[in-house]
């Protein structure tokens, strides 16, 4: 790609290497599967900053945001939170949520990224992090099928992918100790929320 000059060929080698890198992602997913059906997967956790971490994996998608023409934003209500995560599994986690919303929001749409905290029933702090998107929605009695293996929220829809990401995405949060909800309305668009507790003493299967 570096070398060739004809823009014919050059536009060929991109789809071979976007294709190629697709499927790529899709054999690391089920190689994450089989880690976590055969022996677990357990946490690395670090110290950092997850504000700047979270806003790092955002801004890798300003790109792609001004080829589709999609309004892309990312808001967060303190500057900065030092906690201990899975940087590897985080950045999954992220970037299978935003990769599904600029899979599903087509030209001219909106999709923000937004943290928070707030407070649960018991008490504890919650960090929030939002994936906000005016795509295609996904039906109220869909919400739960949407996190199975293989499922395919519209079969129709242009690149609709397997439908791995978001089962990898949830079991990788249950493994933070956090959890994760979807708001959708079919034909406005979907949010989807992460909910995850700082700090370390809720977390049984990690390395420090």
């Amino acid at each position: 790609m570096k070398s060739e000059s004809n823009p014919e060929n050059q536009m060929i080698l991109k789809l071979i290497y976007q294709n190629a890198n697709q499927l790529l992602r899709l054999v690391n997913q089920l190689l994450d599967f089989r880690k976590i059906d055969v022996q677990g997967v357990q946490l690395l956790l670090s110290s950092g900053d997850i504000v700047l971490f979270v806003r790092n994996i955002t801004y890798s998608f300003k790109e792609l945001s001004e080829k589709k023409n999609i309004r892309f934003s990312y808001t967060t209500s303190f500057p900065s939170l030092v906690m201990k995560f899975d940087t590897d599994k985080v950045f999954k986690i992220v970037s299978n949520l935003l990769s599904n919303a600029f899979k599903f929001t087509p030209e001219g749409g909106e999709i923000s990224v937004n943290l928070s905290m707030q407070q649960d029933e018991d008490g504890k702090s919650m960090l929030l992090i939002q994936v906000i998107d005016t795509g295609i929605g996904i039906e109220e009695d869909k919400y739960d099928l949407i996190f199975n293996r293989f499922y395919q929220v519209d079969k129709q829809a242009e690149g609709n992918g397997f439908g791995v990401g978001l089962a990898i995405t949830r079991e990788i949060v249950l493994l933070h100790g956090g959890n994760i909800q979807v708001k959708s309305t079919r034909g406005k668009g979907s949010k989807f929320t992460i909910h995850l507790q700082p700090g370390k003493e809720h977390l049984k299967n990690a390395e420090f």
